[in-house]
């Protein structure tokens, strides 16, 4: 998971994969300076940065609940992503104790392929057998 995208990897328990990737169409722009009046010294428009914040915050909430909706059949799932993304989406799922319970690790791991990532959520489960 990142601030673009997040790619969900379920397991069942007898081994088929399912792979599902959500984009988090999050709005990278960023705001620039305002234009001024064609009158010297008149007045000058500005950008409300805090308007800007409001609306990636919001963004990212839609993100986390489109995330949310495919993990809330899982026995148990972890959290794997390069950057900030990962503990935004963990402070979203502890406001949802049940989900919460279900959350077995957060990790911090560097950007991998679908294969790369299918393994590592295969040997993180195997070494864990008593939590599945």
């Amino acid at each position: 998971m990142d601030n673009r995208k997040a790619m969900v990897v379920s397991i069942a328990s007898d081994g088929r994969e399912k792979v599902i990737k959500i984009d988090s169409n999050v709005d990278e722009s960023h705001p620039k300076g305002g234009s001024g009046s064609s009158i010297p010294y008149g007045k000058q428009d500005a950008i409300s940065e805090q308007h800007y914040l409001e609306r990636r915050k919001n963004q990212f909430k839609d993100f986390y609940t489109r995330i949310i909706q495919e993990l809330e059949n899982s026995d148990q799932f972890i959290v794997m992503g390069p950057a900030e993304a990962k503990i935004g989406f963990e402070r979203q799922i502890a406001e949802q104790p049940d989900l919460h319970a279900k959350l077995a690790s957060v990790e911090t791991v560097d950007s991998y392929s679908e294969n790369e990532i299918k393994a590592i959520i295969r040997s993180f489960f195997a070494s864990k057998p008593e939590q599945r």
